[in-house]
């Protein structure tokens, strides 16, 4: 950085053949600070509410993991099936806890009977988990 005694005057030639290149431009100067105040004031008082989109599917990865614990660390038919009939389902739910019954059971070596019961009692309680 050098001081230039003649900064006033050099900014004053620099103006004059700016406008005589681009053409007249001091509106466009006052323009631009108009348009950073509207840009400040779109982002900081914004009435509008934006609406996200959860593509990830964590409340389905949640639902599944609780299923399968339950499943898994229940002892029982009956307490299993009580289990997961506490869990609060929204409506096509259902379909989970099926489906995640089919798996465990698939992971298993040889069959166990407590599959088959668990899921005849939930295909009596409702028609909804019969879909799969």
């Amino acid at each position: 950085f050098t001081f230039d005694p003649e900064y006033e005057e050099n900014e004053e030639k620099y103006a004059q053949v700016r406008r005589e290149l681009l053409g007249d431009d001091s509106d466009d100067d006052e323009e631009e600070g108009e348009d950073d105040d509207d840009d400040d004031e779109g982002e900081g008082g914004a009435t509008e509410t934006q609406v996200i989109n959860d593509l990830t599917e964590q409340d389905l990865v949640n639902l599944r993991r609780t299923v399968y614990l339950t499943i898994m660390s229940s002892a029982a038919v009956d307490e299993c099936a009580h289990k997961l009939m506490k869990l609060k389902l929204r409506e096509g739910q259902q379909v989970e806890i099926a489906t995640m019954l089919i798996e465990c059971c698939a992971q298993e070596r040889t069959y166990l009977r407590f599959y088959g019961l668990l899921g005849e009692r939930f295909c009596m309680i409702d028609k909804a988990y019969q879909v799969v």
